[in-house]
């Protein structure tokens, strides 16, 4: 029964749309029908003037240009000029409608000289400042500047206080879009002078002031004139329920504060604009109480309470994740609003196509209608003259004749404009296939342009992996180098030995040969004083290579530290020593392991606005912060993969606190990401966001392979970790159930739902808002 009322309703929606529609068609066949009908200029300049509203009323701006300048240029030359100025002003609205702001302007322009010809002051007026809007839109703020002191002049004269404030505050507006903030004050200067001695207009004076206290603080740097300001603008919004208002000033007047080192005047003005934001019930709050709370943070962080700092930073972070929601909807609204008015506009050419083939069908048949009664009409005439005068029958004949002509040529007109019709609508149609095979080249370039700058950073990792190798490598060839040595010196100490023996036994010989003969044993005493000389010598030549030796020990040590220091770069400490012991390690079972995987939202966007160099370099101190946070929690860094960051607690020395160690380095991962954000976006630069997972489970942790061997770890704890982290949101620490079950009483927490994982079935999934 339901259904058959919602048939038998939306059957009569499209009878009366339709009816509508036919009705609308009739009415510009009456239009067309009176066109052809008029006799006079004025008559066909009023039907023209007619047709052309019925167009813009339809949206058919095109169409409705085209009538209304036919019938502009009759009504010149009858010279109507009230005539002249209605079918002026439509045109101008159809032009603007259609973007094209400088025939609006021109035609603007012509309405100024009829203005002046008239003497109508108002509407002369209201055009100058339709042209100043205008010029906005079409981004020329010189000529609306120009445009806007001619309009300065006239209210001087006029004496129009209210007008002179508008039009002086524009001028403000537009030097401050040409970045000349010295004029754009002194334009609201004289803007505020003017408006403070208008009665009822207390809200426009603070909005005035405002915009001062912003020039001097954003564009000139003086902050303490902007303070000025703000105080004075604070002052009058204060009279006001401009609650929205207030909160920004007081935000705005604490980060003054808080520059000059004026520490508890900024948290009392930043917690006055959290109380004012939170009664404002618009979604602008949600500005001023990102920013006070993060001036909290900062106060407090400064003075060292990092614990009421973390809250606050907690508080501005939730904060920021409703700001990112909003702007996530507002984009959706917009893509909507797009997609919505490309279907309109797609609708709009369709029925503007119909209703053009109608048209033409229509005048095909008046023209044939009217063919018809003049042939009528000459047959009667043929008659009568055959009767009276048949000598004039050839000529009659021929006079039909051509007139049968005019008729095949006025159809043969009528089919060829249905055909460029068509031509035109195909056309749109391959231009529309041509834009869709062009987002899908596009599509494709990004993909490889993803996958080659992750084939860079993969070839980097290799090269690392290589440097490291030689050094190890080097470091074994300079200990066997130090092996060289110490058997050089063992020969060199073995072969002192053997000559020493020698000299006692010459000794003994020249004691023995003393009894045989005195002179023999000069001899032997010139024989062994060379002995001794030659011993010295060589106890000097000992004495210089022990300390080379010496040298080249310290050196193959420092080496060694290198390599021992590059080999921990890659390995955990326990993994490093037992490969030096053994020469293998063996993996290692852990029964409770938390591993923590990182990622980037918005990576491969910000990677195609930068360069490949500032894409590892933005990179290399994302992760250099975060391996100095894991080293802070005992957490260790297992690797990198593209823009994924992976670590674990509990290896490779077992722990039961891995859990929370894991968790707090996740939420200072965040806090740092958070204030690298609010830099980036401080200075006008691209910004990506971290989401972050942590899974505790059973792992296999070791060293695989034999050539480039690293640190790794396995099982279905990683996987789920991984899982963790992509079902997760930016600046937040998402954990699974397993892991929630041991930090429970330690942390806050938001139930998430479930997910399902493979062999897993589903899990729960908790967001962690702060300590408990």
């Amino acid at each position: 029964m339901k259904i058959r009322i919602f048939l038998f309703t939306t059957w009569i929606l499209l009878g009366g749309l339709v009816c509508h529609a036919q009705y609308q068609a009739k009415d510009l066949e009456k239009l067309i029908k009176q066109l052809n009908q008029a006799s006079s200029n004025s008559e066909k300049a009023e039907t023209l003037y007619k047709i052309g509203l019925w167009y813009e009323h339809d949206k058919g701006y095109e169409k409705a240009i085209q009538y209304l300048d036919q019938a502009y240029q009759l009504e010149e030359k009858e010279g109507n000029q009230t005539g002249q100025v209605n079918n002026l002003q439509h045109m101008v609205y159809a032009y603007k409608q259609t973007g094209l702001y400088p025939d609006a302007i021109e035609h603007s322009k012509d309405l100024l000289k009829l203005h002046q010809k008239q003497g109508n002051q108002t509407g002369y007026n209201n055009t100058l400042k339709d042209i100043s809007m205008l010029h906005k839109l079409n981004h020329d703020y010189k000529s609306a500047i120009k445009t806007d002191q001619e309009l300065v002049s006239i209210y001087k004269e006029n004496n129009d206080q209210k007008a002179l404030v508008k039009t002086y505050a524009d001028l403000g507006f537009l030097n401050l879009e040409l970045d000349n903030a010295s004029q754009a004050l002194k334009e609201y200067d004289n803007a505020q002078k003017i408006n403070q001695n208008i009665e009822g207009q207390t809200s426009l004076q603070g909005d005035l002031l405002i915009n001062m206290g912003f020039i001097f603080g954003r564009e000139l740097k003086i902050q303490d004139k902007a303070k000025e300001y703000y105080q004075k603008a604070l002052a009058l919004k204060q009279q006001t329920n401009d609650y929205g208002t207030q909160a920004m000033l007081h935000n705005e007047i604490g980060q003054i504060d808080y520059k000059n080192g004026q520490k508890k005047e900024a948290q009392q003005h930043a917690q006055k604009a959290i109380a004012l934001a939170k009664n404002h019930p618009g979604d602008q709050k949600y500005n001023t109480l990102a920013k006070s709370y993060q001036l909290l943070a900062d106060l407090h962080a400064k003075d060292n309470d990092h614990k009421t700092s973390a809250q606050y930073y907690a508080q501005y972070l939730e904060v920021q994740n409703v700001l990112d929601s909003l702007e996530n909807e507002r984009l959706v609204t917009q893509q909507q609003q797009l997609r919505k008015m490309q279907a309109e506009n797609k609708k709009t050419r369709s029925r503007l196509f119909a209703k053009e083939r109608r048209r033409s069908r229509m005048q095909d048949q008046l023209l044939k209608q009217e063919n018809e009664l003049k042939a009528l009409k000459i047959k009667e005439k043929e008659a009568d003259i055959i009767r009276k005068q048949q000598l004039l029958q050839q000529e009659q004949l021929k006079t039909a004749e051509l007139e049968k002509d005019k008729v095949v040529q006025l159809l043969a007109l009528a089919e060829q404009k249905q055909k460029t019709a068509e031509q035109s609508a195909l056309a749109e149609k391959q231009r529309m296939l041509a834009e869709k095979q062009k987002l899908e080249n596009e599509k494709k370039q990004e993909e490889l342009e993803r996958a080659k700058q992750e084939k860079i950073a993969i070839e980097k990792e290799k090269e690392l992996q290589k440097t490291k190798l030689d050094a190890a490598k080097k470091a074994e060839k300079l200990k066997e180098q130090e092996l060289q040595h110490v058997k050089e010196r063992n020969r060199l100490r073995d072969y002192l030995f053997v000559l020493f023996a020698v000299v006692v036994v010459l000794v003994i010989m020249g004691l023995i040969s003393t009894v045989r003969s005195r002179k023999k044993l000069q001899v032997k005493n010139t024989l062994l004083n060379e002995a001794n000389n030659e011993i010295n010598e060589q106890k000097e030549e000992i004495l210089v290579q022990n300390e080379e030796l010496n040298t080249r020990n310290q050196q193959i040590e420092t080496e060694r530290v290198k390599s021992d220091n590059l080999l921990l770069n890659i390995l955990p400490f326990e993994t490093a020593q037992e490969l030096k012991d053994k020469g293998s390690a063996t993996p290692q079972h852990y029964e409770q392991v938390s591993v923590l995987f990182t990622d980037f939202k918005g990576f491969t966007k910000l990677a195609e606005k930068l360069s490949p160099e500032d894409v590892i370099a933005e990179l290399n101190h994302c992760f250099t912060a975060f391996d100095d946070i894991c080293k802070k929690h005992n957490i260790e860094k297992i690797k990198t993969i593209g823009d994924a960051y992976m670590a674990a607690g509990g290896v490779p020395v077992a722990n039961t606190s891995n859990a929370i160690d894991a968790i707090n380095a996740g939420l200072e991962m965040q806090t740092f990401m958070a204030q690298w954000k609010a830099q980036k976006l401080a200075q006008n630069l691209p910004v990506w966001e971290l989401r972050l997972g942590i899974h505790t489970g059973e792992i296999v942790a070791g060293v695989v392979g034999k050539d480039k061997f690293a640190y790794d770890i396995w099982g279905d704890t990683v996987n789920l970790a991984s899982r963790m982290e992509s079902s997760g949101e930016p600046g937040m620490v998402n954990i699974s159930g397993d892991t929630y079950e041991l930090v429970k009483d330690h942390f806050k927490t938001e139930y998430r739902g479930k997910i399902k994982a493979k062999n897993k079935g589903e899990v729960d999934m908790y967001f962690i808002k702060g300590t408990a």
